[in-house]
């Protein structure tokens, strides 16, 4: 594949994608399609994806666009995000919204992210470059 173009690998993909994507989302009503649309896309799925890592891993002080533009590729590095405070392009993902049990709204934010310093400390985590970016994203 790595001598594709973008343009290649979609046309060979795309219909085993949706296809997927359908039988395990939309059929499943795991998640719901958006009034408007036909179907659950693969950016439905980030946009559910973005609600699930706020929920776990945004910090409670941090702007939930500002995290999640940073983990959805809308900005890359620190050197762009003090250019681009909110890149635009983030504001198409806020259309779902996660429910509890009891069908309550589940509003706070990174309620794993003790779990994950402690699991780091007890574990002697190695901080290798990755581990280190993952770690100053939990800070």
């Amino acid at each position: 594949m790595a001598e594709l173009s973008p343009d290649d690998i979609n046309s060979r993909l795309n219909t085993s994608v949706r296809h997927y994507i359908k039988s395990s989302f939309e059929d499943s009503e795991v998640l719901p399609v958006l009034p408007g649309e036909k179907a659950v896309t693969a950016h439905n799925l980030r946009g559910a994806y973005a609600e699930i890592a706020t929920h776990f891993f945004c910090p409670p002080n941090q702007g939930t666009h500002r995290f999640l533009q940073q983990h959805l590729g809308h900005v890359i590095g620190e050197s762009e995000l003090a250019k681009r405070k909110n890149a635009g392009a983030t504001e198409h993902y806020f259309h779902y919204f996660l429910i509890g049990a009891q069908q309550q709204p589940l509003g706070e934010k990174g309620i794993l992210l003790e779990r994950v310093e402690r699991y780091r400390l007890r574990s002697n985590w190695s901080l290798n470059p990755l581990n280190w970016q993952i770690l100053s994203q939990l800070k």
